[in-house]
């Protein structure tokens, strides 16, 4: 960050370059270029921010939906009698599906 002797030096720069007469314009023109690129940085901010929220729902549900399809497994393996310990779910979905198919 620019501290109060290096704008001070940068402005009597400024002030030899374009003149007095020219200054307000060119004040104005820097504070409006920084006021849209704090208004851009802000937008950039919510954007983000806003596609962060959509991921972690996206990551909940996610985990809500493994979740629920392990506890199916379990359950369906229960009313088969099928032993789970030590075993995969795609383990246990191919023994359902074997006992499903024979019977």
């Amino acid at each position: 960050m620019l501290g109060f002797n290096e704008l001070f030096i940068i402005s009597i720069i400024i002030l030899f370059i374009f003149g007095p007469e020219k200054l307000p314009k060119i004040g104005k023109i820097i504070g409006a270029s920084i006021g849209e690129f704090q208004k851009a940085q802000r937008m950039m901010e919510i954007s983000n921010n806003f596609q962060l929220d959509i991921f972690k729902n996206e990551n909940d549900l996610i985990t809500k939906r493994k979740e629920e399809l392990n506890n199916l497994i379990i359950q369906v393996s229960k009313k088969l009698d099928i032993d789970i310990k030590d075993k995969c779910n795609n383990e246990i979905l191919i023994i359902i599906l074997k006992k499903i198919i024979e019977k």
